[in-house]
C-alpha cells in the first residue's frame, strides 16, 4: 500500500477493485509542498559509483522520506505525489473546518523542519552533504481526479487554485522556512490541535484477483511488474533509460469542460506512449505546472531504439495537444 495515497486505496477497496470511468471530487483541503535541496548534487556524485551508489542513494532517500512522511501522517496528512525530491501532501478531513486543516499542515511543517537537524549533514561514501528544506502551504477547494483508463491504467492527481498557490509560495520560500499563501495564512488558527492520524487502510483477509488488479491500476507498470513477480527488495537499480519530460499548458481544472479536455488529453497520451511501449511514470501538477514524465527502457519493456521511440512519441503527443488547443 506504500505506492498509493490512502484515499485512492480506500476507494478501490470499497469498489472491490473496479474503476470504469474517470472520477473527480472537490475537497476543501490544505496542501503542503516540501522541497529538499542537496539531493540532486548527491545523486550525480553517487551515480558514478554504479549499483552501489544507487543502493546508497535509495537508503538515504528512504531514511529522509520515511521520517518526513511519519510526521505528516501523525498530523493527519496524506502524501499524494512525489516530484523529484519534493513531496506534495494534502490535509482533507471531511469533519473539520479548513482553518483546522491549515493548522494541522502548519504543525506538520514545523515538526518536519525541526527534524531536518537529523539530515543537516549526511556522511556518505562521496563525502559530507548538506541538506536543507523549504515548505509551502496553501488552502482551498482541491479537485482530486482519477483520469485515464487506457488499458485500465489510471492517474490520480490533485490540481486547482491551491496547487497554483503552493507553487508560487514555494518559489518565494527560502531554505529552512515554512511559508503560507495569503489564503492559508488568513485561515491559520492559534489553536494547538492534537495529532489525528488518518485511519490505517484495512485490506480484506483474502485479496480477490479483481482487488489486486484494481490496486495495480494506479501504480506504474515497471513497479507492478516487479511486485507481482515477488521482487519486493532491490527495486533500486542503475539503468540506462530515455526519459521524456512533458510540460502541458492550457489545461483548466476548475470547470467541467476543462475536465473533459484533460481526460481526452490523458487518453491521447496513454495510447501514444503505450503504442511505443513506454511507461507513464508521472502525471502531476507541481511547482512547474502540469507535467508528465514518460520512461522508455523500464522493465519489462526495453529496446535498443528507445531514444528514437521517445522522440517519435514526443512529436505525436505534441501534434495531438495542438489539435486540442493545448501547449507542450
Amino acid at each position: 500500500m506504500s505506492y498509493l495515497p490512502p484515499r485512492v486505496a480506500v476507494s478501490i477497496i470499497s469498489n472491490t477493485g473496479h474503476q470504469v470511468m474517470p472520477s473527480v471530487a472537490l475537497l476543501p483541503a490544505a496542501v503542503l509542498l516540501a522541497d529538499i535541496s542537496g539531493f540532486t548534487a548527491l545523486t550525480e556524485k553517487l551515480a558514478i559509483r554504479g549499483s552501489e551508489g544507487a543502493e546508497e542513494l535509495t537508503r538515504l532517500l528512504n531514511s529522509y522520506f520515511s521520517r518526513m512522511i511519519d510526521l505528516l501522517v501523525e498530523e493527519g496528512g496524506e502524501v499524494v505525489q512525489f516530484s523529484g525530491d519534493a513531496l506534495i501532501a494534502m490535509f482533507a478531513y471531511d469533519d473539520e473546518p479548513l482553518g483546522y486543516l491549515v493548522t494541522r499542515a502548519a504543525q506538520a511543517a514545523y515538526r518536519m523542519q525541526a527534524a531536518m537537524i537529523e539530515f543537516a549533514t549526511l556522511q556518505t561514501s562521496v563525502g559530507a552533504v548538506a541538506l536543507g528544506m523549504k515548505i509551502a502551504i496553501s488552502a482551498g477547494d482541491v479537485p482530486a481526479l482519477s483520469i485515464g483508463g487506457e488499458r485500465n491504467r489510471w492517474q490520480y492527481i490533485i490540481a486547482g487554485d491551491p496547487l497554483r498557490q503552493v507553487a508560487a509560495v514555494e518559489h518565494a520560500a527560502r531554505r529552512g522556512e515554512v511559508k503560507f499563501s495569503a489564503q492559508a495564512l488568513a485561515l491559520l488558527t492559534s489553536i494547538a490541535l492534537p495529532p489525528r492520524p488518518l485511519p490505517p487502510v484495512e485490506l480484506p483477509a483474502e485479496l480477490a484477483p479483481t482487488l489486486i488488479d484494481g490496486l495495480c491500476t494506479h501504480i506504474p507498470g515497471a513497479v507492478t511488474y516487479r511486485l507481482l513477480a515477488g521482487q519486493f527488495d532491490g527495486l533500486e537499480e542503475l539503468r540506462r533509460m530515455t526519459l521524456l519530460f512533458l510540460g502541458i499548458g492550457g489545461l483548466e481544472y476548475d470547470s467541467n469542460v476543462g475536465m473533459e479536455v484533460l481526460q481526452a488529453a490523458m487518453i491521447d497520451l496513454q495510447r501514444t506512449v503505450y503504442r511505443y511501449e513506454g511507461s507513464v511514470n508521472k502525471f502531476l501538477v507541481d511547482d512547474k505546472g502540469t507535467i508528465s514524465i514518460i520512461a522508455f527502457g523500464a522493465p519489462p519493456l526495453a529496446h535498443h531504439d528507445d531514444p528514437l521511440r521517445a522522440v517519435r512519441c514526443a512529436l505525436e503527443i505534441q501534434e495531438q495537444a495542438e489539435r486540442r488547443g493545448l501547449r507542450t
